[in-house]
């Protein structure tokens, strides 16, 4: 039971990627450039989290 909450944890952040932050389709070539893209979705979100969490 407790990797299957890792697991869903993991698919609802790689969700709001996909789906909210725009990391769907990445457009950029180079390992550094898409990791820069991936590393910016993933901080909106955890600011996106500490916001919901504060209101």
């Amino acid at each position: 039971m407790h990797h299957y909450n890792q697991r869903s944890m993991v698919e609802r952040v790689n969700k709001y990627l996909k789906d909210d932050f725009g990391c769907d389709k990445i457009y950029y070539q180079g390992a550094s450039k898409v990791a820069s893209v991936l590393a910016f979705g993933i901080l909106c979100i955890c600011i996106h989290q500490s916001i919901k969490m504060i209101t």
